[in-house]
């Protein structure tokens, strides 16, 4: 809803004439829907998938002309998944799911950042565009063979991957959204800092909570709980633009580490194994080594997978103790159980969504002490 411009308000009556089902389901007073958030975030690749994956879920459709992801997406979808817990009435629990696209990874793979006595530049080498458009114009202009494009206006300042390098002083680099330019080689300098838009995503993402004062603010805030959606109190007046955080829970839950089954160089799944490193890195560093989310490794084009890509994940899969599923958007194979599957892994680890009471509003320091060591939506 929030993808095609709905404003916040028709989204909360959306959500609430879901029904007193929902209200049963969950235990609410006086009627009022409750539903449980669960965030799913997507990464690997330039054109494994991702987004194809992401679409046959949501809006069943599989775009047969995908366009590279350059700025990080949110979709949502309501999902019932049957819940065996459940004693009475329906034996399905609604969630709604809020599904991260990001941008492709290409730098997961470790990079040699060491200076060079010599100072060239190399294939594989990330470097960086400088950051003044007159002089890359210039540059242009001045080769024999290149050709300044207006789409090039986006490059200074930005770090790209080394694809070629010739003789007559020109390199092709490749932007992390899988865009090919052809620019002079004295235009880019080698970037000793590797860094990449999908490094954001490489956390849990925690956001700090909300500060209140009084015990009337806190109660407010408890009791908003109750309600869907009216604890994320966020400025939509302002302009959505791919700068803004989008999202609506607290953190994120799961990871799917998706690559392209039908890669024959086999980089894609090596990207999606250097993030999975580069993530259980990222969040043993972190304060949240007791709520770590839940990682899948995600094969996609399953419908015209090899066998060696199929080998190297089930491998990497048995010895990592990774979950391994392998889907197909075109064939809308495994799509709707590989979502379904995680959200009841999330729903079985309770600290990565517990709304927990904030201290002050009647609980015992119990319960405090609790809320502070769980993650929060």
């Amino acid at each position: 809803l929030k993808h095609i411009g709905l404003p916040e308000t028709l989204f909360l009556i959306c959500l609430a004439n879901m029904g007193n089902d929902v209200a049963k389901l969950h235990g609410s007073a006086d009627g009022i829907p409750q539903l449980r958030f669960f965030r799913i975030t997507c990464i690997g690749a330039s054109g494994c998938g991702k987004t194809s994956l992401i679409n046959a879920f949501v809006n069943c459709h599989f775009p047969l002309r995908p366009t590279p992801t350059e700025h990080a997406a949110v979709y949502h979808r309501r999902l019932e998944v049957v819940d065996e817990e459940l004693a009475e009435g329906p034996k399905s629990r609604p969630y709604l799911v809020e599904i991260e696209d990001t941008p492709g990874s290409e730098r997961a793979a470790e990079v040699d950042t060491a200076p060079r006595p010599d100072g060239k530049i190399r294939v594989g080498d990330v470097v960086k565009v400088i950051d003044d458009m007159g002089k890359v114009r210039a540059a242009c202009m001045e080769h024999p063979v290149l050709v300044f494009r207006q789409e090039m206006a986006t490059l200074p300042g930005r770090r790209c991957t080394v694809k070629q390098v010739f003789q007559d002083g020109s390199i092709s680099i490749q932007t992390f959204e899988g865009v090919v330019f052809e620019m002079p080689i004295k235009v880019v300098e080698r970037s000793s800092a590797v860094e990449s838009p999908i490094d954001e995503f490489l956390t849990m993402g925690i956001k700090p909570r909300k500060e209140m004062k009084t015990l009337q603010e806190r109660k407010h805030h408890n009791l908003a709980l109750l309600r869907p959606l009216s604890a994320y109190e966020r400025d939509f007046t302002q302009p959505m633009n791919a700068h803004m955080d989008q999202t609506l829970t607290r953190n994120r839950m799961g990871y799917f580490l998706c690559f392209d089954l039908s890669d024959e160089t086999g980089e894609s799944v090596k990207e999606a194994l250097a993030l999975h490193r580069m993530l259980k890195k990222n969040i043993d560093k972190s304060i949240a080594k007791t709520v770590t989310p839940i990682m899948w490794l995600v094969g996609c084009k399953g419908d015209r997978r090899l066998e060696t890509n199929m080998d190297v994940a089930k491998s990497f899969s048995h010895q990592c103790e990774v979950p391994f599923v392998w889907t197909s958007a075109r064939n809308y194979q495994n799509v709707q159980e590989t979502f379904s599957e995680m959200v009841m892994a999330i729903q079985e680890r309770q600290q990565l969504w517990a709304i927990n009471i904030i201290e002050g509003d009647g609980g015992d320091s119990h319960e405090a002490e609790e809320s502070s060591r769980c993650q929060q939506q």
